[in-house]
């Protein structure tokens, strides 16, 4: 049964422009539109659509006030991609949307050399956001205690769809004070994930930044890799810690990637890296995460039950390389856990490569 799929803008040529992403993609079937938010919320009680693609900017009710209502309702509610402005006000709203429970969002481009690559994700968040009912979801597995076996010097973070809440809720758990540095690769683009580190800064303990070239690694700091970049951990010949930050490979499917990430990570770090595997589509950081495990890393995924897709952490449960599958408050709890790093990390300014 194709995904039905409701489209809502109130932009006559964005609305068509969807509607024909959606109309040319078997898999799913257009069953409306809506050029606000009110005409979305009755159309959504009378069809039960599987998924909403939802403009943030619109008369009558905008986008985030329709999305409060509808995620105040009765259960099951349709999945909700909000489709944003690539600006700082865009942002700053659809980091407010995940928050609200949007699955995910996907940042408007209309020039006309960009439309092809825009349907794609368009039409490829939409699937991987969209409902599977009938399929279990794998129970969780481990305890809190499984990163802090060992000394770690980094903590390394991957997350996709649905993952910047999450992210959030993890780091939240943490102290002022603690010990280990933290770096994200969150598929965003750079605009988002700028705005998503201030964001993390003003409501986390930890101190977050967005990541530049050479950053020295420093305890109860978290670095948020920029979108449509790479970022990685190396050491120097000093024995410190520092950050690398460049657009290669190209290739790449995404943007940071987790798979760079966690390889360096395990190159850098080896048994003292530890990583995490939050919600997402497809399964990047797989092939980083056997790095991880093979220097005798650690590895932990969010569970099944909490993700808003079930993707990159199936693949790393499914390898068998993750020591434990964790709610997010577990996960949290986890983290905080891990105890005093390496002397490498003790001075928090300075080095040199």
């Amino acid at each position: 049964m194709p995904i039905r799929v409701l489209v809502v803008d109130d932009s006559l040529v964005m609305c068509s422009a969807l509607s024909k992403f959606v109309q040319s993609d078997a898999a799913l079937a257009l069953i409306g539109t809506a050029k606000n938010g009110q005409e979305a919320l009755d159309l959504i009680a009378k069809e039960k659509p599987d998924v909403v693609t939802l403009d943030v900017e619109m008369p009558v009710l905008d986008g985030l006030s329709t999305l409060k209502r509808l995620k105040a309702g009765t259960p099951p509610t349709p999945a909700v991609l909000m489709c944003s402005t690539l600006t700082v006000k865009g942002s700053k709203e659809s980091l407010e949307a995940l928050k609200l429970g949007a699955a995910d969002f996907i940042a408007k481009n209309t020039a006309s050399d960009a439309m092809e690559a825009f349907g794609r994700e368009y039409l490829a968040k939409v699937k991987g956001i969209a409902p599977r009912p009938g399929v279990a979801p794998r129970p969780p597995f481990g305890t809190p205690a499984c990163l802090a076996t060992a000394r770690r010097d980094v903590v390394l973070i991957g997350s996709s769809t649905g993952g910047p809440p999450i992210l959030e809720e993890v780091l939240a758990a943490l102290p002022a004070g603690f010990p280990v540095p933290i770096v994200v690769a969150q598929h965003m683009p750079a605009l988002f994930t700028k705005m998503l580190a201030e964001r993390l800064s003003a409501n986390c303990a930890v101190r977050v930044v967005h990541a530049e070239p050479g950053m020295p690694l420093a305890p109860g700091m978290a670095y948020i890799g920029p979108g449509g970049q790479h970022v990685r951990v190396a050491r120097w010949s000093s024995g410190r810690y520092a950050l690398e930050v460049s657009d290669r490979p190209r290739e790449a499917l995404y943007k940071p990637s987790v798979d760079e990430l966690f390889a360096s990570g395990a190159a850098a770090a080896g048994a003292r890296c530890a990583a995490v595997v939050l919600t997402g589509m497809g399964e990047d950081g797989l092939r980083g995460g056997r790095a991880i495990k093979e220097a005798g890393g650690a590895i932990v995924t969010q569970s099944a039950r909490t993700c808003a897709v079930y993707g990159m952490p199936r693949a790393i449960n499914d390898a068998g390389i993750a020591s434990a599958s964790l709610d997010p408050k577990q996960i949290g709890q986890a983290i905080a856990a891990l105890g005093r790093p390496s002397p490498a990390l003790a001075e928090t300014t300075g080095g040199t490569p």
